[in-house]
């Protein structure tokens, strides 16, 4: 059986095709073939009983969800990538009253579980090491 030949311009075509069908899947950037990270976060603050105050749903990266400093909240999550231990807060002084607040994160990023949860002397004191993140409370 005789194959046709192939004009110059179709062999060209297919040549230059040929290599990109190879390239695997896995050769290509995540984000160009997933889209950006996204993270889903419920953000809780409660009393020293443990009875919730305040909460906030807050989806990434787009800061969608109820949170009223969503946007800034995902871009300070994403510098720590997730790691709520490592956030940089925003340094302020506080007074010393003794009014414990328990700070709780959980959700998953990147399709990994994330809980997280620390208790503060007082609600400036979170703010003070959390920045934004819990700062939809007051």
């Amino acid at each position: 059986m005789r194959v046709p030949a192939l004009s110059g311009a179709t062999a060209l075509l297919t040549a230059a095709l040929i290599p990109a069908v190879l390239i695997p899947a896995t050769a290509l950037p995540t984000d160009a073939v997933l889209g950006p990270p996204t993270a889903e976060f419920d953000l809780t603050v409660a009393d020293a009983a443990g009875t919730p105050l305040r909460g906030a749903l807050l989806t990434c990266p787009d800061g969608l969800g109820n949170h009223p400093h969503g946007e800034e909240t995902c871009a300070v999550l994403e510098s720590v990538g997730g790691d709520l231990d490592r956030l940089p807060g925003d340094p302020h002084s506080c007074a010393r009253g003794h009014a414990p607040v328990t700070a709780t994160a959980t959700g998953v990023r990147q399709g990994v579980p994330v809980w997280w949860s620390r208790t503060f002397a007082n609600a400036c004191e979170m703010d003070a090491r959390t920045g934004p993140v819990f700062r939809f409370w007051g």
